[in-house]
């Protein structure tokens, strides 16, 4: 069954393209901190702060990292030593026989989603994982390796297994994923069965890397590739290891994925590969000999004595889709009596989107007196009259997207208002419960497993507002002893048609985060859910609401405008009560008259549900001895039409309200009620 409030129709289609265009740079950057933080690691520390804070990388991986606490060290004293909290780190992690890799990030700059490890019979490659902190987020997968170290057949085949392992790896990816591969790859030659491994075209290309500057050659002690050489930074001994002889070997390396440069999600700029402190001026010499042409004395000396290796930085431009679009209408749903939610397909400016004139409702009603944003897609207009029960359409003009796109003129929206309706009692019944479900079922109707309390209730009269209203297994209306779930003053709480269903899961625990990260507040199709772990009930303003099967009562109570705090309680409206024993009633809960209750019900257990049935003569009435309760701990229904229960709620025929066209193809069609759906949706139904 379905009913559509509000309702909502598109009568524009804007088919302008869009186009790849750049939202940032971010700098990856690769450095080998030899045997940190042992080997004089604390001495080297002002030389790395010196090198670090002129490159200023927004994900920094590095080599050669000993321990957790020089992770903590190089963090501290290193990166966030200048402006404290500039930088974040992963988890350190020891998978390795000597030394591991780690990573660094400016959380300003990109977010943390993951880390992982690979495993091989030297050391681990780790992968990090990124997304940019751009409007249009985009993937920033870095793997971090260095390989067996050494020249010689015999050491080459053990490069070749290392990173035979790392692209099947990666071959597993989806296709067209987007990767970094850094480190230092202790390669002497672009021939080397580890490169070819790498770089070579195979069955399986998703793993595929590129040399970004297409500098592939016999590397090792050649000058050609005297410019883009890393190691070895220095002649002389610097008291902390590594090697010597000057720089003769591009050993550290930034490789991309094969397609990565196709102006789309994450491209490289080759011209800022860099292996910093490399003028191409000290072939076999130490990097601080003479003059350094492209940094400074201090900055020379610092590099030789930090490490052996030379960091190796390139930036990488983030895209995104470029907006030619117009904004257009998502929906329109009055919220109130003279409020309207209006929601549109992206980010509006401000200043159009706050604008009265831009918009205007039909049947009398005109401009909004106010216009506020509530999201920087959507705005709340509040009109000088209230509406009324039909169909209006609402105009919008002039509206512009942040890129200065206008709304087509005239856009319009359709939407069908319901007046809210004064409740009653049993306008919504308490239709099932559970006491502490054991999680050993996984219900059908909602494919989750639920474990502790939930309760079921039935929305019977059509249009009500559960805002403000209040469930307690409290033993009186206004003593605060046992707790309560508070519907709070939200939108999503309005105007619920007849014959919803609402689950409220009422136990906050790890199984329920976890299998209901979000709550369900679309009502279209008869159901809702609700999580009290979610936040969008009150449990905080009177705790501790817990179902007991011993003697306890439910009741549902009208706050009558209002429930923000504890003293508004006293002149709620009871709309259902239900009670295992004897020891509470309506009248001992002080909720009048306005309820009916001939009986309780008795013996429900652990694990046990209970549920209402009616038959077409009764009615709803969940109070009624002669149709009653059935305690069953077996045919629970969450979200579900119970055994022997019937919900026509009208003997009327469903109406047609009116219809709208979307697109060239489709036709939106809106009803006075819920519909069958096997019905609704048989299309012989239908005829223009």
């Amino acid at each position: 069954m379905k009913k559509y409030l509000p309702l909502l129709a598109f009568l524009v289609l804007n088919l302008t393209a869009k186009a790849d265009v750049p939202l940032d740079t971010i700098r990856v950057m690769t450095y080998n901190i030899l045997d940190f933080p042992d080997a004089i690691g604390t001495q080297r520390v002002p030389s790395f702060r010196t090198i670090l804070d002129q490159i200023q990388p927004d994900v920094l991986v590095v080599q050669e990292m000993k321990s957790s606490a020089g992770v903590t060290e190089f963090l501290n004293d290193v990166l966030n030593y200048s402006t404290p909290n500039l930088y974040s780190a992963v988890t350190f992690i020891d998978a390795s026989y000597d030394s591991e890799n780690s990573c660094f990030y400016k959380s300003s700059r990109v977010t943390f989603v993951s880390q992982d490890t690979i495993l091989t019979n030297l050391r681990a490659f780790s992968e990090y994982v990124f997304t940019s902190n751009t409007a249009q987020t985009q993937t920033l997968r870095i793997y971090s390796a260095h390989l067996k170290s050494s020249d010689g057949t015999a050491n080459e085949q053990q490069r070749l297994a290392e990173v035979t392992i790392l692209r099947d790896r990666l071959s597993l990816l989806p296709t067209g994923t987007e990767f970094l591969l850094v480190g230092d790859f202790n390669l002497y030659y672009g021939s080397e069965p580890a490169f070819l491994k790498l770089t070579q075209s195979e069955t399986n290309n998703t793993g595929r890397m590129r040399d970004p500057i297409n500098q592939v050659g016999n590397w090792s002690n050649n000058s050609s590739y005297q410019s883009i050489h890393t190691q070895s930074t220095r002649t002389v001994s610097q008291g902390s290891g590594g090697a010597l002889g000057g720089l003769d070997d591009r050993f550290d390396f930034i490789l991309t994925s094969y397609g990565m440069n196709d102006t789309q999600k994450i491209d490289y700029l080759s011209s800022t590969y860099t292996s910093f402190g490399n003028d191409g001026n000290h072939f076999n010499l130490q990097i601080n000999s003479g003059t350094n042409s492209v940094v400074s004395q201090a900055t020379a000396d610092a590099l030789v004595f930090a490490s052996d290796h030379l960091p190796v930085f390139m930036d990488f431009i983030v895209y995104g889709i470029g907006d030619s679009l117009k904004p257009t209408i998502s929906s329109a749903n009055a919220t109130s009596q003279n409020t309207v939610t209006l929601t549109f397909s992206e980010d509006v400016n401000q200043t159009t989107a706050l604008a009265n004139s831009n918009y205007s409702l039909n049947n009398g009603i005109g401009n909004p007196t106010l216009v506020t944003l509530l999201a920087s897609n959507s705005v709340l207009l509040t009109f000088g009259q209230n509406l009324t029960t039909t169909t209006y359409t609402l105009t919008v003009n002039n509206v512009q997207d942040l890129a200065g796109n206008t709304i087509l003129a005239n856009s319009t929206v359709i939407f069908f208002y319901t007046a809210p309706v004064t409740p009653a009692a049993n306008s919504v019944i308490i239709n099932e419960y559970t006491v502490n479900d054991a999680g050993t079922t996984t219900y059908s109707t909602i494919g989750k497993t639920v474990f502790g309390d939930w309760i079921e209730l039935l929305v019977v009269q059509n249009g009500v507002d559960l805002r403000n209203w209040r469930l307690t297994d409290n033993n009186t209306k206004t003593l605060l002893n046992e707790g309560s779930i508070i519907f709070p003053d939200n939108a999503i709480f309005a105007n619920i048609p007849a014959e919803t269903l609402i689950l409220l899961l009422t136990t906050n625990n790890a199984a329920n985060s976890a299998n209901f990260p979000t709550d369900d507040t679309d009502f279209s199709d008869g159901k809702m859910l609700f999580y009290v772990g979610n936040g969008n009930l009150n449990t905080s303003l009177d705790n501790g609401f817990d179902v007991s099967n011993n003697n306890d009562s439910i009741t549902l109570l009208d706050g009558n405008g209002t429930n923000s705090a504890t003293s508004d309680f006293a002149d709620d409206f009871g709309i259902d009560f239900v009670a295992e024993g004897s020891t509470t009633t309506p009248t001992s809960f002080g909720i009048g008259a306005e309820v009916n209750f001939t009986g309780f019900f008795s013996g429900i257990d652990s694990n046990e549900g209970v549920y209402f049935t009616n038959d077409a003569s009764l009615g709803f009435n969940n109070d009624s001895v002669s149709v009653g309760w059935v305690v069953n701990g077996l045919n629970k229904t969450p979200l579900a039409v119970n055994e022997g229960q019937l919900l026509s709620t009208s003997n009327s025929k469903p109406t047609l309200l009116f219809a709208s066209v979307t697109s060239a193809t489709n036709i939106d069609i809106f009803f006075s009620e819920n519909l069958d759906q096997t019905t609704a949706q048989n299309t012989s139904n239908y005829s223009i």
